[in-house]
């Protein structure tokens, strides 16, 4: 597998952010209805566990390695940008959609863990789209 450091960062980022989602999912799930202290510290756990895997993968990446084979070119911000572009959008669709549900009423359900179930997944979920359209990007030779 020929690709770059970025790439790989994509990577381990994108199964961080599943295992990430996955692990909320599960909890989120075992709760009983309306417990929302316990998953604000589910959520904590989490974000911490997203600065460990990334400070982590930095302090692997800053290894010397060969002249070329580490450094950001304007393709990588290019891909880069693009992906948090996509990501954004999602992201802000997302968030509107909620904000229009809440605004007006539209379903009786959203209940505040709710909000807090979709703004969890609306976050996490653009952070994946943005790891995912870079993969696709590096994948494409793009």
């Amino acid at each position: 597998m020929n690709s770059s450091k970025q790439e790989h960062f994509a990577w381990i980022s994108l199964v961080a952010t599943v295992i990430a989602m996955a692990y909320y999912t599960l909890k989120a799930t075992t709760l009983p209805n309306g417990m929302m202290i316990p998953l604000a510290w589910v959520f904590v756990q989490i974000v911490l566990w997203m600065i460990l895997v990334h400070s982590a993968i930095a302090i692997c990446m800053a290894r010397p390695f060969k002249k070329g084979n580490f450094e950001k070119d304007e393709r990588d911000a290019y891909i880069e940008s693009k992906a948090n572009h996509v990501s954004f959008i999602l992201l802000f669709a997302g968030v509107n959609l909620l904000l229009i549900a809440l605004l007006f009423q539209v379903n009786t359900m959203m209940k505040p863990i709710n909000m807090a179930h979709a703004l969890f997944f609306m976050t996490f979920g653009a952070h994946a789209v943005s790891q995912l359209m870079q993969i696709i990007s590096y994948r494409r030779g793009a």
